[in-house]
């Protein structure tokens, strides 16, 4: 059984960069990205392949639902000798599928996008919030059709006092348009900003 995380994180422990991945005297590369995660029959994460189609075989001591795959943001280090991961830190990834348009979407609270890429199959942002004394929602509408592929982000700050910024990480799923996309197509992504402009993203398919 596959499982997606889809929780929203409000922030991401801050690491020592310094931190050594290995008890010898060399250090491992550090590297921090969207993977995706994969648990074994005891709810351990045991590999992990980033968007370069790179795998590691790895561990964790947190354990998630058995058998599963998990989208996150995660700090880890690599030993390409024994192509081993070792986990330092890891926050959950919004990447549920784009909704279907619906009326209660038409009206979306600002966001900022900080970060936007293809890539591994999916749209991946890093979105600043502000306020999140409340509970927020955000989620990625679909407004496609037969011939483009076009995203839109709600957000529903729940009437939210800007008193800070909080960032959430969010990876929209691409494998259910492959029969639209081809290379150098584009793929745009709207959404209203702080400042209360619509903005509006394009990124061309590779």
């Amino acid at each position: 059984m596959k499982k997606t995380a889809g929780l929203l994180l409000l922030s991401l422990t801050t690491l020592i960069l310094t931190l050594s991945c290995s008890k010898e005297e060399k250090i491992a590369p550090f590297v921090k990205e969207f993977v995706n995660a994969y648990t074994d029959p005891h709810g351990f994460i045991s590999v992990i392949s980033n968007d370069r189609g790179n795998r590691y075989v790895t561990s964790d001591t947190v354990r998630l639902e058995a058998d599963s795959t998990y989208r996150l943001i995660m700090s880890y280090c690599v030993n390409e000798d024994t192509f081993s991961a070792t986990i330092l830190d890891y926050a959950s990834v919004l990447s549920s599928p784009a909704r279907k348009a619906d009326r209660e979407d038409t009206c979306s609270d600002p966001v900022d996008i900080r970060s936007a890429w293809l890539g591994g199959g999916w749209l991946n942002l890093i979105i600043e919030l502000k306020g999140l004394e409340k509970k927020h929602r955000l989620y990625a509408v679909e407004n496609s059709d037969s011939t483009r592929v076009a995203f839109s982000l709600f957000h529903d700050a729940d009437d939210d006092i800007s008193s800070y910024t909080a960032i959430a990480y969010m990876s929209i799923p691409l494998e259910q348009y492959a029969d639209v996309l081809s290379v150098n197509d584009t793929i745009t992504l709207s959404y209203t900003d702080y400042s209360g402009s619509v903005r509006t993203r394009t990124f061309t398919t590779k």
